[in-house]
């Protein structure tokens, strides 16, 4: 098996609840829950997430972050205004099989991320 990517974009601690980020972003996201939420696979969350993640596969870094950013872009400006009051983080999931593949952030994420205040993190999984 070949090592596989995943992005992540996710907002921490929201001064709104994430289902409020969801109607003002217009964006479905992948996890969304509230500081406290009851949720039956997972413990109480100590903070609010809401969360949008690619698909993942054997593609380079930019093809999963213009999956990503096909959904933020239009709404820059909101995400922004969201990432004021919140922590944001994109998060590059690797899992590696065999040798660490390279990681090369595309220019357009690094831009993004400065723009609303986001950490890239990078996560590797053996």
């Amino acid at each position: 098996m070949a090592s596989s990517i995943r992005i992540d974009f996710s907002l921490f601690d929201t001064a709104q609840h994430p289902r409020e980020v969801t109607q003002l972003l217009g964006i479905k996201p992948d996890k969304e829950v509230g500081k406290g939420e009851r949720n039956e696979k997972l413990s109480l969350p100590r903070q609010s997430i809401w969360s949008l993640m690619s698909s993942e596969g054997d593609m380079d870094v930019e093809h999963y972050w213009k999956e990503i950013y096909s959904k933020l872009g239009p709404v820059v400006e909101d995400v922004e205004a969201v990432s004021a009051s919140a922590t944001s983080r994109i998060t590059i999931i690797i899992n590696v099989d065999g040798r660490l593949p390279s990681v090369i952030i595309p220019p357009s994420m690094s831009f993004f991320a400065s723009k609303i205040g986001a950490n890239i993190d990078i996560d590797y999984y053996e």
